[in-house]
């Protein structure tokens, strides 16, 4: 059950980097974004082969986030490419 939680809350926390990438693009931001897309991806595999018989249901809500938070964060990177190259002294 404790994984179930933990998936949770790491695809909660990546809709709301991603969201924020969004409103104030970050590089930082950004790594924390696509980690948590990848730990939420992780977490949600383990939880489908511990509970096979949720598979559909697991797979279109998989794919819903991943296309959301994928998107989010691709549209951040063209942002924060558009943004000039500031050199620090």
């Amino acid at each position: 059950m404790s994984i179930l939680i933990l998936h949770i809350v790491v695809a909660l926390a990546g809709i709301v980097s991603s969201t924020a990438g969004l409103a104030r693009p970050n590089p930082k931001l950004q790594t924390l974004t696509w980690s948590l897309i990848a730990a939420t991806v992780s977490t949600g595999t383990v939880l489908t082969v511990q509970y096979p018989s949720h598979l559909v249901e697991s797979c279109v809500m998989g794919l819903i986030y991943v296309g959301v938070t994928v998107s989010a964060a691709l549209i951040t990177r063209g942002k924060l490419a558009a943004q000039p190259v500031q050199i620090q002294k």
